[in-house]
C-alpha cells in the first residue's frame, strides 16, 4: 500500500484512534459536553456524518482482526 494512498490515511486515522482510552473514543465519535450539558466539541459523526464514522469504525475493526490474528 502507498503511503500516499487515501488508504493508508484512514488506516493511519485507525490506528490512531484506537490507541486511545475508551472514553476519549466515545469522545471522538459523539463529541463531549461541559458539566452543564452543553455541546462542548462535536465529535465526528456530526462532523462527517454516520456513514464516514462506520466506515472509520470498520478500519477499526479489520486492525483489531489483524492484531488478533498475529498472536
Amino acid at each position: 500500500m502507498s503511503t500516499w494512498s487515501e488508504e493508508w490515511q484512514h488506516e493511519c486515522e485507525a490506528r490512531t484512534v484506537l490507541a486511545l482510552s475508551k472514553s476519549d473514543r466515545e469522545s471522538f465519535f459523539n463529541g463531549s459536553k461541559d458539566e452543564d450539558g452543553k455541546r462542548k466539541e462535536r465529535g465526528i459523526i456530526a462532523i462527517r456524518g454516520p456513514k464516514a464514522a462506520e466506515a472509520l469504525r470498520g478500519y477499526m475493526e479489520r486492525i483489531i482482526e489483524a492484531r488478533s490474528r498475529r498472536t
